[in-house]
């Protein structure tokens, strides 16, 4: 499987610079509503949640597609930050 999968990445073609948001809604729990932020350039993805009002919480993934790698960063309610 990962022979397979770094042959496919090697084939992998550069992303074009872009960003675009997707907004998650929930209409019998607004509260539970979200928005996601999409930022591509080269080979990389940035994904970012950000915080909601009255929360701390954030996260963002940082993928690298031509790697096959990815790094997540949270900050929890107590503002810690933790990469995984």
């Amino acid at each position: 499987m990962d022979r397979l999968d770094a042959e496919y990445r090697a084939g992998v073609k550069p992303f074009p610079t872009m960003s675009y948001k997707v907004t998650i809604e929930y209409p019998d729990k607004p509260k539970n509503n979200t928005e996601m932020h999409y930022y591509f350039r080269q080979f990389d993805c940035v994904m970012l949640m950000p915080q909601k009002e009255g929360k701390s919480e954030e996260m963002r993934v940082i993928t690298n597609f031509k790697s096959g790698k990815a790094t997540t960063l949270t900050t929890d309610k107590k503002d810690a930050k933790q990469v995984w």
